[in-house]
C-alpha cells in the first residue's frame, strides 16, 4: 500500500521539491553495504559514508545484490536525482555525481532516527541553481574544524555554494608564496595552502562548491598595510580594528598595481577549482583617487568622466586578468554605478546586497544581466533574529525595489555572515542556525507552510545540539515584543560603540545613506513583522 501527502511528504529539510510516495515496509542498510556503482565515481559515496558510520564494498554481480544501485541516465538536470526503495534494496537514479551526492543527502536524512529506510518513489530537484552562503573569515578568523563544520551542514540541507570572503580591511586570511607579508601580518590567523586545498576537497564531496572573495579595490587595508606601494600615496597603514568603511585604497593609476594583482589573483586562483571569482568591489571611497596624480593621468589617458569610472576601467582590468586563469568574476552591486563597467552576461555576476544602487541594478538585469540575490535586509545573518528573524528568512520573496526578481536572471540566492561583532564558534552558530534550515528550505523548495515546516525545524534544532552545534531555538530565532526589542537595540548599541569617531565619520561621509534606504531600513528592522 502507497500513500502520498502533497503538504507533508516527507520529514526532512529541504522539502522533496516533487513527486514522493511512501509505501508500507522498509529497507535496513546494513553497516557494510553492497554497491552498485553505475559508471559513477566513487566519491560521490564517500560523504554518506562519514555521515552515517557505513563502510561498502562493490557487488560483483551487477544489479544481483547491491544494497544501494547507482543508475546513471542522461537528460536529468545536474543537480536533479530519483530515489526508489523497495525490499530488492534502494535505487538511485541521476545524470551526475552531484546528483547522486544529494540524492544520498536525502538517504542520510531519512536514517536519521533508524537503519530502516522506508519504501519510498520520489523525484527531487532544485528550485534555484545557486544556493549559497557567505562566510566571513576576516573580521574574525575561524579555524579549519569550524569552517569544516559548516559546510557539513550546510551539504546537510543541500545548500552547494561557500562563498568564502578571505581578505579585508581586518586581515588577509590566505597564505600567499609570493607575497608573504600579506598573510605574516595576521600571525597565526590565516588558512595555509594546504588547509586551503583540504577545505575544498571537504566541500567538493558533499557537492559545495567554494567561491574566493578577495576584495578590490576597496577594503584592502591589510594589502596595503604589507605593501603600502600600491596605494596612491605608498603611505603605510595598519591592520583595521573594526568595521567600517576605510578610505586608503588600492591605486588603479600605477600600473604595477595590476602587476602585483595578476600576480596574487594566479596564486589564489590555482587554489581553488571553482570556475567563479568574487572580488567585491562594494564600499570604495575615492578621496584618494581625485587627488593621485597617477589615477588623474589613467583617468586622461583613457578618458574616464571621473572617478566611478575609474573604478569601472579597474573592474574590466580585473576581470580580464581573472579570465587568464580561466576564472569569470562575481562583484557586488555597487560596482555597476561606474556605469562603464563592461560586464558580460557569459562570465560575469553581480550579487544583490544593497537598495542603495537599485537604479543600476534593474537597468543591468533589463540588459540580461545575471545575478545573486542577497538583499541586506532579507539575507544578511550578521544581524539578530529580532532584525532578521527565521521566519523572514523563510519567506523571503526575492525583490528589488517591489520589482519582482526573474528566475532567467537570478542565478540564485545567497545569505551572508559578516563577522565584524561575531567572536567565536558559539556566536557563529547561533546566528547561522536555525535560520541557515529556513534559507536552504527557500532556496531549494519554496516557502514552507508555517506549521509543518516549525515542527520539522524543532527536531533538526535537537539533532543539530547532539552534534554539538550551537542553535537557537524556534522561539529564540523568532522574538517577539521587548525580547525583539531588547535584541535590536543592543546590536544598534554595539555596531555604533565597535568603531572609533574617525571610522565612524569616514563610513557615514561615504555611504550616504538616502531616504529609500533609510525607509526601508527602519520598515524592515524596526517596524512590525
Amino acid at each position: 500500500m502507497c500513500e502520498k501527502d502533497a503538504m507533508r511528504s516527507s520529514d526532512v529539510i529541504p522539502e522533496i521539491n516533487g513527486r514522493c510516495v511512501f509505501c508500507d515496509g522498509s529497507y535496513c542498510l546494513p553497516e557494510t553495504f553492497l554497491l552498485e556503482q553505475g559508471g559513477f565515481a566513487p566519491w560521490c559515496v564517500q560523504a554518506f559514508c562519514e555521515r552515517s558510520g557505513r563502510k561498502y564494498r562493490f557487488t560483483e554481480i551487477a544489479g544481483k545484490t547491491a544494497d544501494i544501485r547507482l543508475v546513471r541516465k542522461s537528460g536529468i538536470p545536474e543537480e536533479a536525482y530519483q530515489i526508489d526503495v523497495s525490499s530488492s534494496g534502494i535505487c538511485i537514479t541521476a545524470s551526475s555525481e552531484k546528483g547522486v551526492v544529494l540524492a544520498l543527502t536525502t538517504v542520510s536524512a531519512f536514517l536519521r532516527n533508524d537503519t530502516g529506510l522506508r519504501f519510498m518513489q520520489l523525484e527531487d530537484s532544485p528550485r534555484l541553481g545557486y544556493r549559497g552562503l557567505l562566510l566571513d573569515c576576516v573580521r574574525h578568523f575561524f579555524t579549519v574544524q569550524e569552517v569544516k563544520k559548516v559546510i557539513e551542514e550546510i551539504a546537510s540541507v543541500k545548500m552547494n555554494v561557500l562563498h568564502w570572503h578571505l581578505s579585508d580591511d581586518q586581515g588577509f586570511r590566505i597564505e600567499s608564496g609570493i607575497y608573504p607579508g600579506l598573510h605574516e601580518q595576521c600571525g597565526k590567523e590565516y588558512y595555509s595552502q594546504q588547509e586551503i586545498r583540504e577545505v575544498v576537497e571537504f566541500a567538493r564531496i558533499r557537492g559545495v562548491e567554494i567561491i574566493p572573495e578577495i576584495d578590490m579595490p576597496g577594503h584592502t587595508t591589510s594589502i596595503l598595510a604589507a605593501y603600502p606601494m600600491y596605494g596612491c600615496t605608498g603611505q603605510k597603514v595598519s591592520l583595521a580594528e573594526s568595521g567600517g568603511i576605510y578610505p586608503i585604497v588600492l591605486c588603479p593609476g600605477k600600473e604595477e598595481t595590476f602587476v602585483f594583482l595578476e600576480n596574487l589573483l594566479g596564486e589564489v586562483a590555482s587554489l581553488f577549482p571553482s570556475e567563479w571569482f568574487h572580488i567585491g568591489g562594494d564600499e570604495t571611497p575615492d578621496r584618494e583617487w581625485k587627488i593621485c596624480p597617477d589615477c588623474q593621468r589613467r583617468m586622461e589617458e583613457e578618458k574616464l568622466t571621473g572617478t566611478r569610472q575609474l573604478q569601472g576601467y579597474f573592474t574590466d582590468r580585473i576581470r580580464e586578468i581573472l579570465k587568464k586563469y580561466g576564472k569569470k568574476t562575481i562583484c557586488w552591486n555597487d560596482t555597476l554605478e561606474a556605469g562603464n563597467f563592461k560586464w558580460n552576461a557569459e562570465d560575469t555576476r553581480i550579487q544583490f546586497w544593497s537598495v542603495q544602487y537599485a537604479d543600476t541594478m534593474l537597468a543591468y538585469i533589463g540588459k540580461g544581466g545575471k545575478y545573486i540575490y542577497s538583499d541586506m535586509f532579507e539575507l544578511y545573518f550578521d544581524y539578530p533574529c529580532g532584525m532578521t528573524s527565521e521566519k523572514r528568512v523563510r519567506h523571503c520573496i526575492p525583490k528589488i525595489r517591489g520589482t519582482a526578481c526573474t528566475a532567467g536572471g537570478m542565478a540564485g540566492m545567497e545569505c551572508c555572515l559578516w563577522t565584524e561583532h561575531v567572536e567565536n564558534n558559539e556566536a557563529l552558530e547561533k546566528r547561522l542556525f536555525p535560520r541557515l534550515y529556513a534559507f536552504a528550505e527557500n532556496a531549494w523548495t519554496g516557502i514552507a507552510d508555517d506549521g509543518d515546516f516549525q515542527r520539522k525545524l524543532a527536531a533538526y534544532i535537537l539533532h543539530a545540539k547532539k552534534r554539538g552545534i550551537s542553535c537557537l531555538t524556534v522561539d529564540e530565532a523568532n522574538p517577539q515584543g521587548e525580547e525583539r526589542k531588547r535584541e535590536i537595540m543592543e546590536y544598534t548599541y554595539i555596531m555604533k560603540s565597535s568603531m572609533s569617531d574617525e571610522v565612524r565619520k569616514t563610513t557615514m561621509e561615504f555611504s550616504k545613506p538616502g531616504k529609500e534606504f533609510n525607509d526601508r531600513f527602519m520598515e524592515k528592522f524596526f517596524g512590525a513583522e
